[in-house]
């Protein structure tokens, strides 16, 4: 039995489908010149942050693709000294990215200020302190124009962005990637968010745009998996790309031993999930194929 609180979110599917989360009473609405932000609480989903009706991130499944986005790909590399955040202006990701000691420093380049500014003061579980920590610096301006002009080089990239259509599109594209690597530095790792495999662009599948546009650039491309409830309800698949193809067949052996060396507490990242997560199902191993 469903119930609706009103103000309830809609994300559309494609034609036939929707994602709809219920929204209980109303904490903050603010109209961006990028976009309508909203907090709200849900039964179950604790607070949620919304954009122009879809939603972003709440604090009960939050860590489920922080997480795996960041921790993953360090405890992969396993000397990640800086990162670059494009989006994620909630701050999960940086909070993740802090968490390890060895980052000594994290850029978040955010479009939005209000983002950050609404996070922080409604729901600041999910950034924590990262906003705070002097190893962090956040600069408000267009992700792509920023890595267009950066001279500065980074050991992980992770794009935390929305979705392939609309503003988050340049994105995806091949131009914003090639200047991603120009900004990575050797045996780097870039990340992405690709949303789930049922996802078009264009007349294609988004795996599959993805990781031909990626294997221009990289020796070592493909996905790792997450299911995050709030996202389409099934599984999530981050890009991976590096030109070091043993970062992604780290046996599980050294990931446990960088986990527990860390000392970094996590509500679902282990080691065990590191390692099934590139556990792929055939029918993105087929559009890869096609890439």
């Amino acid at each position: 039995m469903s119930k609706s609180y009103g103000g309830d979110l809609h994300e559309e599917i494609n034609d036939y489908g929707e994602l709809l989360v219920y929204a209980g009473p109303l904490i903050a609405e603010e109209q961006t010149p990028f976009q309508k932000l909203t907090v709200f609480e849900n039964p179950i989903l604790g607070k949620v942050l919304g954009s122009d009706g879809i939603s972003q991130t709440s604090e009960a499944d939050e860590a489920i693709y922080h997480e795996m986005m960041a921790h993953v790909p360090i405890f992969a590399h396993g000397d990640v000294k800086s990162v670059l955040v494009i989006g994620g202006g909630d701050g999960g990701i940086l909070r993740c990215v802090l968490d390890h000691k060895t980052v000594t420093r994290a850029v978040l380049v955010e479009i939005d200020e209000a983002v950050p500014r609404l996070v922080q003061q409604y729901i600041p579980t999910i950034c924590g302190n990262a906003f705070k920590d002097t190893r962090s610096e956040v600069i408000i301006t267009d992700g792509f124009k920023y890595i267009q002009e950066s001279t500065e080089k980074f050991d992980l990239i992770i794009v935390d962005s929305t979705d392939a259509y609309g503003p988050g599109r340049v994105l995806f594209e091949d131009e914003f990637l090639t200047f991603a690597k120009a900004c990575l530095n050797p045996g780097g790792i870039f990340v992405n968010q690709n949303a789930t495999d049922f996802v078009h662009y264009g007349k294609e599948m988004l795996v599959t745009t993805i990781a031909r546009s990626l294997r221009k650039h990289y020796a070592d491309v493909s996905f790792f998996r997450t299911a995050v409830p709030l996202y389409w309800g099934g599984d999530s698949f981050l890009g991976w790309a590096t030109n070091n193809k043993e970062l992604r067949q780290q046996p599980l052996a050294t990931i446990a031993q960088r986990y527990s060396a860390s000392g970094i507490v996590t509500k679902y990242y282990n080691p065990e999930m590191h390692i099934a997560s590139f556990a792929l199902p055939n029918s993105v191993r087929a559009m890869m194929t096609k890439a």
